[in-house]
This record gives C-alpha cells, structure tokens and sequence, in this order.
C-alpha cells in the first residue's frame, strides 16, 4: 500500500506540473494538435516518470556499501496480534481520501457526459441550404 500510494502522490505532482506549464505556457496558442499531442503525451510520462527508480548508492565516491539489511525470517510459531479489524494506519486514510477523490472526479464525468447528451438529444438541428 505504501508504494501504490507513493506512485499516486507522484504521478499527480507531475500530472500537476505538466498542467501548471500547459496552462502557463500553451493555453492560448492555436496550434490544437500540438496541445492534444503535448496533453497526451504528457499523460503518458506523467505516469512512467514515478516509475523509474534511480538508485544513488551507485553514484557514491567510495564505491562501498556501509551496511546491508536482509529481510526478517521468523522461525517457529508465529504469535497472533490482538489488533482490531478497524485500526487504520495514516496509509490507509491518505489512500481512501485519494480513492474517494477519483470516485468523485470519476463521477462528476460521467454526470457531465450523459448532461452533455441529454442536451444534444434536445436540441433543434437547424439546416441551412446554400446556394
């Protein structure tokens, strides 16, 4: 959960900054098909950019590593912990406030889409013949 949400906070500080700049900078050009290529591909990198883990322990001086952590093995039985199923950590609240947001965006979408519809489905097609 830790790391899905650390891409999350990630990928929408560059979707922010991609933004920042396009509202900046290339909001009030005419050239559309360099907006809708730079929005779409900006998408795109947003979403890689988080992925892409650099490790800096390569680029070091020395060239040692001072300590190595392996990974905790329990051997035997294993105690059960008297936790209750409600105990949220400040993860899982950040996550649910994140979900909660994109159901909320996801949704007044969707309304805007079918009142987008509703509205063309009205409306009078006028035709006018030239000459």
């Amino acid at each position: 959960m830790n790391d899905l949400l650390t891409y999350l906070i990630e990928a929408s500080i560059c979707l922010s900054a991609s933004l920042v700049f396009y509202r900046l900078v290339l909001s009030e050009l005419t050239f559309f098909s360099l907006n809708r290529g730079f929005l779409l591909s900006m998408l795109a990198i947003s979403l890689m950019i988080p992925a892409i883990s650099i490790d800096f322990a390569l680029f070091q001086n020395n060239g040692v590593i001072q300590e190595v952590t392996l990974p905790l093995v329990w051997v035997g039985d294993q105690v059960a912990n008297n936790q209750s199923v409600f105990d949220l950590n400040w993860l899982q609240l950040i996550g649910g406030i994140y979900l909660l947001g994109v159901l909320f965006t996801a949704s007044r979408l969707i309304l805007g889409f079918f009142q987008s519809f509703n509205l063309l489905g009205k409306s009078n097609l006028l035709f006018i013949r030239i000459k």
